[in-house]
Formats: structure tokens, sequence, C-alpha cells
């Protein structure tokens, strides 16, 4: 159709000019849809930022929060948080639209090769002004530009201008749409990794809740309860947590020694006010174990001490006798000493009247 030393030529000069900007989308830089496919590629990191951000802050979020009680909560709110970043698409529809209603036709459609000629005011090798013009211009621009220096420097080719300009103009359609696939192919795989990014923070989210709840009401009264013979140090018999309270009644007999009633379904038991104060105090020592059941964690202690009041109670009446009956026996030590230091032992009946007067 053209002679193949024109093509050449024609061909050679435009790749000079269109083919420095290769990589981002091919001779020309894809003409006026150089823009839009510049949105594809920040849609494209957006997405890619989001991936990120929900495999690292989204999860790190979910493993070190304290309460795991909300975790799927956490989850949809860290995904919404960060899908709800403004998003390129709607961006990109509206530059390309706008930049289309800002021209009323393409450069390429204004040109007129043929008339290059015949323009004698028109200073074709200016070099320095053309250097900047073409600084200036991509798409459709930048092809009118140099389009008319590359016709310019060929004249011998003048009567192919046309077949040359379209020929090259189907290698730039083909260039775009290689890379409009390509462009296609990497977001598609971006929305991919999006989504098996927030199915692997939904999954560390039921992880989370799962661990936080693998223990039932009665199954975490029972290890905080163990914990509390441990190491709260109540001991096995509880008797660790109720020696204060064995002290106050011992000095104080007639006095207000003040009391907590345990109300179970049918019944009730009554302990010291300090026995349960003792127990407040020392669950902080416990408090980890509810970590293991976080939807019930308000409801473990109650369930505790409902559940240990009668060992409670047994264990302040235990704790209070062996009070006493320590105190009797030192009693009784004393007094015995003291009259067998200040009797003679050989004089039995004056040291067993010491004694009998004393008791």
């Amino acid at each position: 159709v053209v002679g193949g030393e024109c093509r050449q030529k024609f061909d050679g000069c435009m790749d000079s000019f269109c083919m420095l900007d290769n990589a981002s989308g091919g001779r020309c830089m894809c003409s006026d849809k150089n823009a839009e496919y510049n949105m594809i590629l920040e849609e494209i990191e957006n997405l890619n930022v989001k991936t990120y951000q929900m495999a690292t802050l989204g999860v790190e979020r979910i493993e070190m929060g304290a309460d795991a009680e909300g975790a799927i909560a956490i989850a949809n709110a860290a995904a919404n948080e960060i899908m709800a970043s403004e998003s390129v698409t709607d961006k990109t529809n509206k530059a390309v639209e706008e930049k289309r209603k800002s021209k009323s036709g393409s450069a390429l459609a204004k040109m007129n090769l043929t008339s290059i000629w015949d323009d004698e005011d028109n200073d074709i090798f200016n070099i320095e002004q053309q250097q900047d013009d073409l600084a200036s211009k991509d798409g459709d621009e930048l092809y009118a530009a140099a389009a008319k220096l590359c016709v310019a420097s060929i004249p011998e080719c003048a009567s192919d201008v046309n077949m040359l300009q379209m020929m090259y103009a189907q290698r730039i359609k083909s260039d775009c749409i290689a890379y409009e696939n390509a462009l296609k192919a990497q977001k598609s795989t971006a929305s991919q990794n999006l989504q098996a990014a927030e199915q692997s923070l939904r999954e560390a989210a039921l992880d989370s809740y799962r661990s936080a709840n693998k223990w039932d009401l009665g199954q975490c009264t029972i290890e905080f309860k163990k914990c509390m013979q441990t190491t709260a140090g109540c001991g096995e018999d509880f008797s660790g947590c109720v020696g204060i309270s064995a002290a106050e009644a011992m000095s104080n007999r007639k006095g207000d020694l003040g009391t907590k009633v345990i109300k179970g379904s049918a019944s009730q038991i009554t302990i010291s006010a300090s026995t349960y104060d003792d127990l407040v105090a020392k669950a902080a020592y416990c408090q980890n174990i509810t970590n293991s059941c976080t939807n019930v964690r308000d409801q473990v202690f109650d369930q505790f001490v409902l559940a240990i009041a009668p060992q409670l109670k047994t264990a302040e009446l235990i704790a209070e006798s062996n009070l006493r009956g320590n105190c009797l026996n030192s009693i009784t030590t004393c007094i015995s000493d003291h009259c067998r230091t200040s009797i003679d032992p050989k004089d039995t009946d004056s040291l067993n009247a010491c004694l009998t007067d004393h008791q």
C-alpha cells in the first residue's frame, strides 16, 4: 500500500517521540485514554493498600484487643473502615467524562497533515520551540505534534502521509488494547487479593472469638475456683481467705462485724463482710481466667462465690474455733507455767489449788 522505505522512515520517526513512555501504555501513551489508565493504576494501588492494611492493621487490632467478645464486630468495623476510604472508580469516570466534554474533537481529527508544506509561516524546524511543545503534550496532542515533525522530515513521502498516519494510529490502538487488558488483569488480581485478605481477617476474628469463649460459665467457674485456691492463696478449704473474719469474731463477739448474704435459688448463707472483701481483693489474681470466657466473664465471680458459700461458712467456723482453741491453750499453758514457777512442785496440794483457782 505504501513504500517500505516511507513506512520505515515515518514509523522510526514517530517511535522516537511516542515510544519514550512505552512502559506506561504504548505509543504516545495510548492517546487520550492515558488519563483513564492512570486512574485505573491508582485504583489498583488503592486496592493493594487496602489489602495490606487489612492483612496487618486489621488482624493486629483483633489480636491485640483485650476484650475478644466483640471480635466479629471489630472485624466488620475494621473492614468497613478500610473499604470506606474513597474509591477512585468514581474519580476515573468523572475525569474521563470531563476530559471528553472539554474537547470538541480529537487533535488528530483537526490536523491536516497534507497542508504542512503549504504553510509558509510554519517554521517546522524551530527545534527549541518544538522541544518545548512536545514536552508539554501527551496523548493525541503528542501524536499530532510528533506527526507534524515527522511528516515534514520526509517530503518525499507526501503522497503516502494519510495512509502512514492511519497505519501508525492502528499500532497505537493495538498497544492500548494490550495495555488495557494488562491493567484489567492487574485490577482483577488486586481485587482477589483484597477478598482473600478480608477472608483472612474474618477467620482471625473467628479464631479470636473462639479462643476467648472456649469455656462456658460452668467450666470458667471451675477454673476460677482452682486459681483462687492456688494462685490467690485461699487454700483447698478456703481457710486462707477467712482469717480476718475469725480474728474479728474473737475480738468483738458483741459488736457489728458486718455480713454478706449469699442468696441461692431456695436458701441463703451469711458470711463475714471481711471474708467477701478478701475474696474480691484476691480475685484480681485470677482475672486472666475470664479471658477464655468473655461472653460470661461478668457472671463468673458471683457464680464462684455462690458455689463456695457453704465451704466459706464452714471455713469461718473452723477458723474461729481453731483460734479460740489456740487462745485457750495459750492461757492454760501460761497459768501452768506461772503456778509451777511460783510454787514448789513437791507441794502438790498448793500447786493443784493454784491451777484450779486460776482456771
